[in-house]
């Protein structure tokens, strides 16, 4: 029977996870205090929040939200990064601020409603960011469009030229 006090904490880890969208479970075996504090600057930089957590407290959490599947991963030294707008931009995070860190290892993440194992959130965070896919998607189908306008004003400056022909002939006739 847990105490009181890790009911409590419990209760907060909840709360806290409860609304994220998408958080990254990370490995942190051989990590000192001095190189911790070290990447939780580099992560600060990009709204990350990296935060250490007791396995079994973050286990009872996780499964209290419906994460089951994220709770197997807790096993060893465990943190949690929390923040960014979106899974890409705290994948890319955490792989550009780890690179400093060789012991760093992505054990797993959840984003858009779904498990990701920590390959496939290395993969993510090679993704382009969201505004730059939507901007090729409006790019993409502007295109056609584009080319369109350019066929038909292309018509009308003939039509116009022909237009103008037939005036300037019928009016050296008369």
């Amino acid at each position: 029977m847990p105490s009181e006090i890790k009911k409590v904490i419990v209760e907060e880890l909840t709360e806290r996870y409860r609304n994220e969208r998408d958080l990254v479970l990370v490995d942190l075996t051989g990590t000192d205090a001095q190189a911790l504090q070290k990447l939780r600057e580099a992560l600060d930089k990009n709204s990350v929040k990296l935060e250490v957590v007791k396995n079994s407290l973050a286990k009872l959490a996780f499964r209290e939200i419906g994460l089951e599947l994220l709770a197997d991963y807790l096993e060893g030294p465990s943190a949690i990064a929390v923040g960014a707008d979106d899974i890409v931009a705290l994948a890319k995070a955490l792989v550009d601020a780890g690179k400093g860190f060789e012991q760093l290892t992505l054990k797993a993440g959840f984003g858009e409603g779904r498990l990701l194992t920590g390959q496939e959130v290395s993969e993510v965070a090679h993704i382009a960011p969201r505004e730059v896919l939507l901007s090729q998607v409006a790019a993409s189908l502007n295109s056609p469009l584009t080319g369109f306008a350019g066929v038909l004003n292309g018509l009308l400056r003939k039509l116009m030229i022909a237009l103008d022909a037939i005036k300037q002939s019928r009016s050296e006739e008369t």
